[in-house]
């Protein structure tokens, strides 16, 4: 139920492969892949992690310190459009975020079908721009706890 990959050196190539093996893994509910700094590197792998969490059961996904920045999170958000079943998102110390960033995440969380619960920004560049976009995406949002 738990793939721990965190510290691993997963590049491009492997968060590819990675992506497609786990593709049918129905029985994943968290996947934990914190400090690999690949996130920056990888358009094509952030829309496939994002399309994988929206068709599997994954709750609960750790990107923690993975260097995503604005593009990244808009790739990956595009990949999650409509996923119903991510919980928990943790996207802490990956200062490269903005307020351009965070407003991408912010149409996540205006879908209808918006099933997160909690989100980590820990050490995010959350600057005034960041706290008004996420606002307005939280604006009628149900789901955050």
């Amino acid at each position: 139920k738990k793939l721990h990959l965190s510290d691993s050196s997963i590049g491009d190539q492997s968060l590819q492969a990675l992506v497609g093996g786990l593709g049918s893994c129905n029985l994943l509910e968290d996947l934990y892949l914190s400090s690999n700094n690949m996130l920056t590197q990888s358009v094509v792998g952030m829309r496939s992690l994002g399309t994988l969490v929206q068709r599997t059961n994954i709750h609960s996904l750790f990107l923690c310190d993975d260097t995503v920045n604005d593009e990244g999170l808009q790739y990956l958000v595009d990949g999650m459009a409509n996923c119903c079943r991510l919980k928990k998102l943790v996207l802490s110390y990956n200062n490269s975020i903005t307020a351009v960033g965070l407003s991408f995440l912010s149409s996540l969380f205006r879908s209808e079908r918006c099933s997160l619960c909690t989100l980590l920004l820990n050490g995010v560049n959350l600057d005034d721009d960041g706290a008004m976009a996420l606002a307005n995406g939280l604006i009628g949002n149900m789901s955050l706890k």
